[in-house]
């Protein structure tokens, strides 16, 4: 009788989204790709991107208002697509010139969940920024929300299903290095991430005029900060795992833009082994043990205290920074582990 080896279904999964970053939709795809039960396809509209289009007027009124050829294409494309590959599941990464008559055709082909990082509800947004995307969540299977607050919204604005989806790290871009191999001078406390207008500026200067040093990303220029105890760093974003990974404190600030409760560097700065420390509130309270994984702050008073502490006790700095990555493990925040949300949800809709 003959051997046969008996080969599982493989789910087609389209990811759509910008590409040109590669710690947004091709992290999912990138993941996706380690996956024994998916077979995943990616369709980008890089052209569109507005940091590739500078020079092209056109291009970037398309990009902004969501109308023009190459937005028309885009969609065709991707109904196309879907189409011909028989896709299972689109996956929609913050997808706002996909159009709801465009999702409403695939969702009769397959599987849709939609994804936005931002906050599609924030007074900071104009009404047409996020209008396809929230005309378009009746016509998917499933929403998934990046941050709690969203997903009554979500579901109030017409969504079948909205559910939490937390950010990740991605192993590939965040991991622990040896200190010893890093070839960077930098201040024991940083903060690599973007500048917002919110008084964040004001807590690194409280830890400047105390004598700490503190390194941060250019970003930070546009404020015009200048302080003996302050370094700019440069190549943050090709050096961020390096950056964090020297760090013996790396801070965290939410955007108030997004209303966020807690942030993708929430989990990048633990998985390297460095202490973090973070604006304390009830949802991070539920990812990390104030104290013993991370250190919360509540005010610039709290924040300085704390920070001056664990510079000068280093045995429990390091007991802190080890605590919060054995959570982030343990808890499962990478990009792959976010596949394996999409793959059992897709299953437990097709029970």
């Amino acid at each position: 009788m003959e051997n046969t080896t008996y080969k599982a279904k493989k789910y087609k999964i389209l990811f759509v989204g910008d590409t040109s970053v590669d710690m947004y939709v091709k992290a999912f795809y990138n993941a996706a790709k380690q996956n024994q039960e998916i077979r995943p396809l990616l369709m980008g509209f890089d052209k569109l991107n507005i940091s590739n289009n500078r020079n092209n007027i056109f291009l970037r009124i398309e990009r902004h208002y969501k109308v023009g050829p190459h937005v028309d294409q885009i969609n065709r494309r991707l109904i196309r697509i879907v189409k011909q590959e028989q896709v299972d599941i689109v996956f929609l990464y913050t997808c706002d010139i996909i159009r709801p008559r465009t999702v409403k055709k695939i969702s009769k082909m397959c599987y849709v969940a939609i994804y936005n990082n931002d906050n599609p509800f924030s007074d900071y947004y104009p009404k047409y920024m996020w209008n396809n995307m929230i005309c378009s969540l009746k016509y998917a299977n499933i929403v998934y929300s990046f941050r709690k607050s969203n997903i009554k919204q979500y579901i109030d604005n017409g969504a079948k299903c909205a559910k939490l989806m937390r950010g990740y790290y991605i192993k590939e871009r965040n991991f622990y290095i040896e200190d010893s191999s890093i070839d960077l001078d930098i201040p024991d406390v940083c903060y690599i991430g973007h500048y917002e207008d919110d008084g964040r500026a004001e807590y690194i200067r409280v830890l400047l005029e105390a004598g700490i040093d503190v390194g941060v990303s250019k970003d930070f220029e546009v404020t015009g900060m200048k302080h003996e105890h302050l370094k700019y760093i440069s190549d943050t974003h090709p050096r961020y795992n390096e950056v964090l990974n020297k760090a013996k404190i790396a801070i965290v600030f939410l955007s108030n833009i997004n209303k966020d409760t807690y942030t993708t560097r929430n989990f990048e700065i633990p998985v390297v082994k460095t202490m973090m420390v973070t604006p304390g509130n009830d949802d991070i309270a539920t990812l990390f043990i104030d104290g013993k994984e991370a250190i919360f702050y509540y005010n610039k008073i709290d924040f300085l205290d704390k920070i001056k502490y664990y510079l000068e006790h280093e045995d429990e700095r390091l007991e802190v920074a080890l605590a919060g990555y054995d959570r982030v493990i343990r808890d499962g925040h990478a990009a792959d582990d976010r596949i394996e949300e999409i793959i059992n949800d897709f299953k437990e809709y097709n029970e």
